[in-house]
């Protein structure tokens, strides 16, 4: 009888597995992410919304060639 009440009300719900999500949620730039994980922004969260609107094709990076003094 016991056993019965057990077999049907008593047993743990099956254990679903969690997928974890790699990606920031739709709309979040790198610097408000940043700024949430650590609660304070940073010359890191700068660099990468920077680098995230380059890739966006809002802001075109080039690289420069460095002046020299004496020629």
């Amino acid at each position: 009888l016991m056993y019965r009440a057990w077999s049907r009300h008593g047993r743990d719900p099956e254990q679903r597995s969690i997928a974890p999500a790699y990606e920031p949620p739709e709309g979040m730039t790198p610097a408000e992410m940043g700024t949430l994980i650590d609660n304070r922004p940073d010359s890191r969260d700068i660099i990468s919304t920077l680098v995230d609107l380059a890739v966006r094709g809002y802001v075109k990076i080039e690289e420069t060639e460095e002046e020299k003094l004496l020629g």
